[in-house]
């Protein structure tokens, strides 16, 4: 099939053909598992156009089918791959070709004109939580619950469907005119919804010729409604299930990966729990203590300056962070230093296209660790790792919240492929974050010089005569 895949990865790509459940560690060359499964299904005689593919962005899809084609050659073309939305779309107009979609500025419109109840919240809150009680499967209290169905019945008599209307009503056609397709695999798995979750059940109800493919330890879109639980609980939905994984990483240095094993040891119920490195070794993991958020965006700026005087591009290094306010002052300190920078910023619409990113090689990239799923880079700093921060002050009173802001942590470190330096700011009464305290033994720490205080000038007092 492919003299490339090691031996995991051959096992996932000719693994029988019934529900099988796959954790692919960061690095692990998921995709090219993936790409040759849907290769050797074709070539064991399943019809393309019986293949669906699920992912999270369309461009992840393109870029998947394009290379099925380059190992089977043009009758791959027929293979469905695209986003849950997208797939959802081609389906529902199949049965509707008049089928109008509008945008998700267009749906809070409708919503707004709803909106005549002074005790029901803003429409960017009140659509929010409509959309999170639909992709979840959950009712809302009562006065929100009577706007969303008016919502839906004024949607409906307007002839209109919004992005999550399109699962809504996939997962109803699925029920009442059940399509059958020999094989279903499905990307990204440990961020689908409960919604979603229904979906694929529908799809592979019959043949249950199912591949998921996921890593419950980058689980991080809670927020939007995606449930670990549909990864967790496979084996009890699908009793005769195999579990596979692909461990062996190849993305990044030994050092990197014994920061990461560290990590995941601290999940509770990771399916992966240890990450093996090829790569030859490289520098510990750097941790830097600095006076101030200034001092801090200085050192990532002087640090950023000399790996490019060294001949590093631009390209290959980020700077990650929890939240976007994290970035003022390393932007500050890159302009002032004439350093070229992108910041990647969260898609409006990411429900139907998922983050599809353009990155340039000649800029730095600035970016939340939630853009920067799936990304990698050379050389990787991670900002502003104290308590309050990164963990959030609010994960500290959600449910899980600190378990996810864990899964964040594990996420920004597995970017990095050759060097890795974390950075917090000492002022004030912040404390560093419990995933440095946690794992400050397998890093090399860096003390910078304190920034000198300018001295009080002291006024002299002049008598009146």
């Amino acid at each position: 099939m492919n003299p490339e895949l090691n031996h995991e990865q051959k096992s996932v790509v000719e693994a029988p053909l019934k529900p099988l459940i796959v954790s692919a560690g960061a690095g692990s060359g998921k995709t090219r598992t993936l790409v040759c499964r849907v290769a050797h299904l074709i070539k064991q005689g399943i019809a393309p156009n019986k293949i669906i593919l699920l992912t999270f962005t369309n461009k992840a899809a393109r870029h998947m089918l394009a290379r099925v084609e380059d190992l089977c050659g043009p009758e791959a073309r027929g293979v469905m791959g695209g986003t849950f939305h997208a797939v959802a779309l081609t389906h529902l107009r199949q049965q509707n070709p008049e089928l109008k979609l509008i945008s998700r500025d267009d749906s809070k419109k409708i919503l707004f004109r709803l909106l005549r109840n002074p005790r029901l919240p803003s429409v960017d809150i009140a659509f929010d939580k409509i959309s999170y009680a639909e992709n979840t499967l959950t009712r809302l209290p009562e006065e929100l619950e009577a706007l969303r169905n008016a919502f839906q019945t004024q949607k409906r008599e307007s002839g209109v469907v919004d992005f999550d209307d399109l699962l809504t009503q996939f997962r109803s056609l699925l029920q009442t005119q059940p399509i059958h397709p020999e094989a279903v695999l499905v990307d990204e798995y440990q961020d689908t919804n409960r919604l979603q979750g229904q979906i694929i059940e529908n799809l592979s109800g019959q043949h249950q010729n199912l591949m998921v493919v996921g890593d419950d330890s980058q689980s991080i879109y809670a927020f939007r409604g995606a449930d670990t639980g549909n990864m967790l609980a496979f084996k009890k939905r699908y009793p005769d299930a195999l579990h596979l994984s692909l461990s062996t990483n190849y993305r990044s240095t030994p050092e990197i990966i014994k920061l990461a094993n560290s990590a995941l040891k601290r999940f509770p119920f990771a399916l992966q729990r240890n990450l093996l490195s090829v790569r030859e070794e490289g520098p510990r993991p750097v941790l830097v203590a600095c006076a101030t958020a200034l001092q801090q965006a200085q050192f990532v700026a002087q640090r950023i300056s000399e790996l490019a005087a060294s001949g590093v591009s631009l390209g290959e290094i980020a700077v990650l962070y929890r939240a976007h306010k994290h970035a003022l002052e390393i932007k500050e300190a890159l302009n002032k230093q004439k350093i070229a920078f992108q910041e990647l910023m969260p898609s409006r619409d990411w429900s139907l296209e998922g983050q599809e990113i353009s990155r340039s090689q000649d800029c730095v990239t600035l970016s939340s660790i939630h853009q920067a799923k799936g990304l990698e880079w050379a050389h990787v700093f991670v900002i502003w790792l104290v308590e309050g921060h990164f963990p959030s002050f609010m994960s500290y009173k959600e449910p899980n919240g600190l378990e996810e802001e864990r899964r964040l942590f594990y996420v920004a470190l597995t970017r990095a492929k050759d060097s890795l330096t974390f950075c917090y700011p000492q002022e004030r009464s912040l404390r560093r974050s419990r995933f440095i305290e946690e794992n400050s033994g397998l890093c090399e720490t860096w003390t910078l010089e304190q920034p000198s205080r300018p001295k009080p000038v002291r006024r002299r007092r002049t008598r009146r005569i």
